[in-house]
C-alpha cells in the first residue's frame, strides 16, 4: 500500500545539517522530504533550503541515470521512483523560519528534525509534543535529568513518536556480551573497565565546542555517551558509587577533555563491582580528528 512521505521541518541549520542531513534526507524522497526550515540566523536557513534543493535535483539526476544504465526492468523502476520522489521534493515549497515555534505551526510539517546545539533540547521538543509533532533529535538528549523527564512525561502525555540520534552501538559483539554476563554462565564479573581515546586539536573548540552553555559537557557528556549507554546495558547492574575526575586537559576550554571515573556496581551476589571509565580526547597525537578507538574490558 503506497504511503506518503512524511513532510519533514529541520530545526538547526548548522555544519550537521549541512554535513549529514542534507544529503541523508536527499536519498530518501520516498519515505520522508523537507518541507520547512527553521533558524534565528536567517542567512543559515536560507543556505539550508537552497543546499535542499541542490542535493534533491542532483539525486534526482543521479537516479535517471542509473535507470538509463540499468539492466532489469524492475531495476529500472526502482531509479525511477527514486528520481520521481526527489524531483517532487525538490519542487516542494521549502519555507524558512526564525525559529521553533514559527515552523510548528506549519500545518504541513508532521516531523520535527532537532539540530540544534546540545543544551537546546527540552523546550523545542516539549514544544513539538504538544503541537502533535514526532519529533527526532540529535543527541545527546537533555543536559539535565530534569530536561530529560520533561522531554519523556511530553511524549507520554502526547502519544507522538520520538527518536533520539545515537550510532549503531548495539552491534552484534555488544548483544552477544550482554547475554553472555546475563547468563551467568561466566560467573561473577569481579572488574570492568571501559576506555574510549580520541583525539580533538584546539582548532576543533573555535565554535561552541567545549562551552559550558553550549555544549553542555564534551569528552564524557557529549561524546562518551556513545558508549556508556552500551557498556552500562552490558554490565547489568545498578550503580551504587561514583568517584570521578573530569577537566580541561591541556585544551583552553570550560568543559572536559578529559574524563576518568571509578564506579561501583551493585552485582547480585558478588557485593560490589568496581569499573572504571576513562574518557580522554587528547590522547592520539595527531594534526587532524581521528575517531580513536574504545575498549570493554570485563574480568569474572
Amino acid at each position: 500500500m503506497y504511503k506518503p512521505p512524511l513532510k519533514v521541518g529541520i530545526v538547526g541549520c548548522g555544519g550537521v545539517s549541512k554535513g549529514v542531513y542534507v544529503d541523508l534526507y536527499a536519498g530518501l524522497g520516498e519515505i520522508a522530504q523537507v518541507v520547512a526550515v527553521a533558524d534565528m540566523r536567517d542567512e543559515m536557513a536560507e543556505e539550508r533550503r537552497q543546499h535542499l534543493v541542490d542535493a534533491y535535483l542532483a539525486e534526482a539526476a543521479s537516479n535517471r541515470v542509473l535507470a538509463a544504465r540499468a539492466s532489469g526492468t524492475d531495476q529500472r523502476e526502482v531509479y525511477i521512483k527514486k528520481a520521481d520522489a526527489a524531483d517532487v521534493a525538490a519542487k516542494n515549497n521549502i519555507r524558512k523560519y526564525n525559529n521553533h515555534e514559527e515552523l510548528l505551526k506549519d500545518e504541513e510539517v508532521q516531523v520535527m528534525v532537532l539540530l540544534t546545539n546540545p543544551t537546546i533540547r527540552a523546550v523545542p521538543v516539549v514544544a513539538a509534543a504538544q503541537a502533535g509533532k514526532h519529533v527526532f533529535s540529535e543527541g545527546p538528549m537533555a543536559p539535565s535529568v530534569e530536561e530529560a523527564d520533561a522531554i519523556v512525561d511530553a511524549v507520554k502525555k502526547s502519544g507522538i513518536k520520538y527518536h533520539n540520534q545515537c550510532m549503531p552501538m548495539y552491534t552484534r559483539g555488544v548483544a552477544l556480551a550482554q547475554k553472555a554476563v546475563a547468563s551467568g554462565k561466566m560467573g561473577k564479573m569481579g572488574f570492568a573497565k571501559i576506555e574510549m581515546n580520541r583525539y580533538r586539536p584546539p582548532s576543533y573548540y573555535k565554535g561552541w565546542q567545549g562551552k559550558w552553555e553550549l555544549e553542555g559537557g564534551n569528552a564524557a557528556y557529549h561524546h562518551g555517551r556513545y558508549w556508556i549507554d552500551p557498556f552500562l546495558w552490558i554490565v547489568g547492574t545498578p550503580i551504587v558509587e561514583v568517584f570521578a575526575h573530569a577537566g580541561p586537559q591541556l585544551r583552553d576550554i570550560e568543559t572536559d577533555s578529559v574524563a576518568m571515573t571509578l564506579v561501583r556496581f551493585a552485582n547480585g551476589a558478588n557485593p560490589l563491582c568496581a569499573v572504571t571509565i576513562t574518557w580522554s580526547f587528547v590522547t592520539i597525537g595527531l594534526d587532524t580528528p581521528s575517531p580513536g578507538s574504545c575498549v570493554i574490558h570485563l574480568i569474572f
